[in-house]
């Protein structure tokens, strides 16, 4: 597993970006006041998943990321602890999916990815991403907003992986490697039409293993540590 202090170095570099960038990051763990900001961020609506109206959700068990500018929300993700035990992660959106998009001529999920029979335990669902309407940050800024939304899980939690769906459109701009997913899983799942709003049979599954997530965090902090290398030996050989 990744080092306690390369998380501490992964984290303070991920917020002086956001700092650069004229923007302040708020984690809310207040269910209201988050779905209030989350409208206000450029959601055009709240998915069923982290609806206050959901029994599952519980203050330990989920919360909420915002970027601010001048005080008001600009963007935001949200993240979840879905204990799902021997359940595959097939079988948890089949059933789930059932109950939060009831279709009237049937089941809601036509066809599952195989892959996802693989996935079970606990996982962290990622969502509610979204950015106000005329907010221009940059990639690297959305990077640094999910690398801190994965350092929080892992503070928060103990998890086997954690995963995101995203439509073709930012696979194509290959956002996963922005988000910093390791697996790609494409047609993840089959709708039933018609598809409700904000889903698509095009979606893609994105995830990480815990030990893939500490992966990514070692390596990331191998090239911070080479880098401050290379600039003292710059510094040394100006002496």
């Amino acid at each position: 597993m990744e080092s306690e202090i390369d998380r501490l170095m992964i984290g303070e570099r991920a917020l002086t970006t956001i700092r650069d960038a004229g923007l302040e990051l708020e984690l809310c763990n207040d269910f209201e006041e988050a779905q209030r900001m989350s409208l206000t961020a450029g959601r055009a609506l709240i998915m069923p998943t982290f609806a206050i109206s959901s029994a599952h959700l519980a203050r330990q068990s989920a919360f909420w990321l915002f970027l601010k500018q001048g005080g008001k929300p600009v963007a935001c993700v949200a993240a979840t602890l879905q204990q799902l035990g021997r359940e595959s992660l097939a079988d948890f959106l089949v059933r789930t999916y059932r109950n939060q998009f009831p279709h009237p001529n049937g089941e809601t999920i036509l066809e599952v990815a195989e892959p996802l029979y693989d996935y079970s335990g606990s996982l962290v669902y990622v969502g509610e991403l979204a950015r106000r309407d005329g907010f221009k940050g940059d990639r690297k800024v959305l990077a640094a907003l999910m690398r801190v939304m994965q350092l929080v899980a892992i503070d928060r939690w103990d998890f086997d992986a954690i995963y995101a769906f995203i439509p073709a459109r930012h696979y194509k701009a290959r956002l996963d490697r922005v988000y910093s997913f390791s697996t790609v899983i494409e047609a993840a799942q089959l709708w039933n039409e018609p598809v409700p709003e904000k889903r698509s049979s095009d979606e893609y599954l994105v995830s990480s293993t815990r030990a893939q997530l500490a992966n990514s965090l070692r390596a990331e902090a191998r090239g911070f540590w080479g880098s401050l290398q290379v600039e003292s030996c710059q510094e040394v050989a100006q002496v």
